[in-house]
Parts: structure tokens; C-alpha cells; sequence
């Protein structure tokens, strides 16, 4: 019977363990989103796959989308601030929990995606983060522009910036037509 109770406690204790476990996998990815329905709507899908596609977006955010658009989308962002030239752009940054941003920048509309980060985020063609530059070669061919730490695509619309020679940031902006 002693055996009984400690087998049915060893049990109890590691399907304990395992829910806690799976809680964690599916809570929200970030502390925001808990109070913000819409944030936890959209940080719910992180997990998965989303694409950054050159001369596009990233997943449902399109270049050329407007800004507020962003905004009603996704909810404010973590930080927002103007740069540039005469302090033109805005820039909207959403963080998760997972060391990953994601960052639009633009006037009126986004003009460019930054996205950095470890997981979640890869393009079509199946670049993601941490991948070496020589594979992102092998996948997209020779660069327009191979400046230092960092690899050009201009007739694709993406560029990827290095770090350790590996992909730590991808930057999604307009196509550059062919001549």
C-alpha cells in the first residue's frame, strides 16, 4: 500500500511538472500582452513561423501599410520615437519576451522592417536567424552589396545584417527595379 501512495504521489508530481510545463509554453510572450488582448492575439503566433518576405513585409505588416494601421493592428508599441533627416521617420518598436523586435519605420507609411531576434521569424526561401552568411549566399546568390557585416539584396527588397558572420537582423524595404 506504501508503494501504492508514493507511485500515485511520483505520478501526481511529474503530470504536475508537465502541465506546468506546457503553461509555460503557451502563456503570452510578453508581459504586455497579458494586459492588451490584441498584443496577446498577435504574440500568440510567434511561435510559430512568420515570414519576412524581401520587398514585402513581415507576416500581415506590409510596406506601405500606414502607420496607424500598424498601430490598430498590433497595439502600441514598446517605444516609439521620430529619426532621420529632419526627424521624418517614425519608428515603432515591438519587443517579446524572447530577445526579438520588431521595428517599422516610416513617415505616414512603413517604408522599412527591422526584424531581430534569435527565434520565430525566417524568409520564404528559409533564411533565419543564426544562419552563416555563406548559406544565406547559397540561397540568395551574390549580394548587390557585400559591405562589412552585412549582405545587400536590392532587386529583393531585403538586406541581412551580420554578427559573428551569422544572420542577426533581416531589413525588409521597397524592391529596387531591374535595369
Amino acid at each position: 500500500m506504501r508503494n501504492i501512495v508514493f507511485s500515485f504521489i511520483g505520478i501526481f508530481f511529474i503530470l504536475s511538472t508537465h502541465t506546468q510545463t506546457v503553461n509555460a509554453q503557451t502563456a503570452p510572450l510578453t508581459n504586455e500582452s497579458s494586459e492588451n488582448p490584441l498584443l496577446a492575439k498577435v504574440f500568440s503566433y510567434l511561435d510559430k513561423i512568420q515570414y519576412v518576405t524581401p520587398g514585402k513585409g513581415v507576416a500581415q505588416i506590409t510596406l506601405g501599410m500606414p502607420l496607424r494601421d500598424v498601430i490598430n493592428f498590433l497595439g502600441s508599441p514598446a517605444s516609439s520615437d521620430r529619426r532621420g533627416v529632419l526627424n521624418r521617420h517614425w519608428v515603432l518598436l515591438y519587443e517579446t519576451d524572447l530577445n526579438t523586435y520588431v521595428k517599422f519605420v516610416g513617415d505616414k507609411v512603413v517604408e522599412e522592417i527591422v526584424v531581430q531576434g534569435n527565434i520565430g521569424f525566417q524568409t520564404p526561401a528559409g533564411v533565419s536567424f543564426g544562419m552563416p552568411h555563406h548559406q544565406v549566399k547559397l540561397i540568395y546568390g551574390i549580394p548587390t552589396s557585400s559591405e562589412q557585416d552585412q549582405l545587400v539584396y536590392t532587386s529583393r527588397g531585403i538586406r541581412f545584417t551580420l554578427k559573428n558572420e551569422v544572420v542577426y537582423q533581416m531589413h525588409v524595404f521597397p524592391r529596387e527595379a531591374k535595369n
